[in-house]
């Protein structure tokens, strides 16, 4: 289940009660007590993206409003990841900075940057059917970046590029307000295009011990994006081993293509079959050691095509024979 950070859904339903929304009323919608903070920091994006559903549904001029809820965020309100990015050296140290610990945040998507000669793409994929909820929370997202980089110091300016995956909204104007730029929409991506030139200068308030010991804080507390990756590559294979998933189906499930999914491991020094390899591994010692479940099911359960093949791995991880390991000699 893919989630996301209560927080969120807070700043969100602030925003539409500033509109005339029922504060108390949103709240119970996504299971919030309105006299309390949230008691679980994480919310099923589901419920996510039905609170902005219900929102874009009860405020006037609705399809401005992300635009206009991007505008009451500010870095303080992400605690210290965002005291992490207010005293880095510059935009781009904070971009990366939020976009290395996002994962703290939500498991529906992920940033990507890419650098080219003149300017610096921000793209973000989430997955998923372009519900509406998606669609306002995916323009809010990339509005509420262009807001943060300017509170961080940024060189005011628009951006070259803003690009959304979805159709466009009937009302653009409070879009090309905030970004300064013609919106593209049923675009290849979600994306924000920055020049370098925007990027690429110094934070007059920058603490580069503060901001350190900031980041050594979120790390200790915070898996890494690769390391979350992984779990969830492990999840989705579990239990599908019988089945021997390829990486192309098992990366749909993820919410990427094969092709990404390699990559990603890659950069960590890991391949889909390794992490499969090491699951079998795993599900073997635990079959072997724990039940007595015949070979040639155990096998089966494994995704090996036969008993030999299962023998001819175990072998491989232990330089045993699967009977040896069950009986511990």
């Amino acid at each position: 289940m893919r989630e996301i950070a209560s927080f969120f859904a807070v700043n969100v339903i602030a925003a539409a009660a500033r509109e005339g929304l029922d504060r108390a009323e949103l709240c119970r919608s996504v299971g919030l007590d309105p006299a309390a903070p949230p008691s679980t920091p994480m919310m099923s994006t589901e419920r996510f993206y039905g609170l902005w559903e219900r929102i874009m549904r009860g405020v006037e001029r609705a399809d401005g409003f992300p635009m206009r809820y991007a505008r009451t965020v500010e870095v303080d309100d992400y605690g210290p990841l965002g005291m992490a990015m207010r005293t880095a050296g510059g935009p781009r140290e904070a971009l990366a900075i939020s976009r290395q610990f996002l994962v703290a945040l939500t498991s529906s998507g992920w940033f990507e940057l890419k650098e080219a000669e003149t300017h610096l793409e921000l793209s973000f994929h989430r997955p998923g059917p372009r519900r509406l909820g998606m669609r306002a929370a995916n323009e809010a997202t990339l509005a509420e970046i262009v807001c943060l980089y300017r509170e961080l110091g940024g060189r005011d300016g628009p951006p070259r590029r803003v690009r959304f995956r979805h159709p466009a909204p009937a009302d653009l104007s409070e879009h090309r307000a905030l970004f300064g730029v013609e919106p593209e929409f049923d675009a290849p991506l979600d994306a924000l295009e920055l020049d370098l030139a925007l990027v690429d200068v110094e934070n007059p308030r920058a603490d580069p011990t503060m901001s350190a010991f900031l980041v050594a804080h979120l790390e200790a507390n915070t898996p890494s994006g690769d390391s979350l990756l992984v779990r969830r590559l492990r999840r989705e294979l579990g239990p599908r081993l019988a089945d021997s998933p390829g990486v192309d189906l098992v990366a749909r499930q993820l919410g990427m293509s094969g092709r990404t999914l390699q990559r990603r491991l890659e950069e960590q020094g890991l391949s889909f079959r390794g992490v499969l390899d090491e699951l079998r591994h795993e599900a073997a010692l635990k079959l072997l050691r724990e039940t007595d479940t015949p070979l040639l099911e155990v096998a089966f359960l494994l995704g090996f095509a036969n008993q030999q093949a299962m023998t001819r791995a175990v072998k491989r991880w232990t330089g045993q024979t699967p009977g040896r390991v069950r009986t511990g000699r």
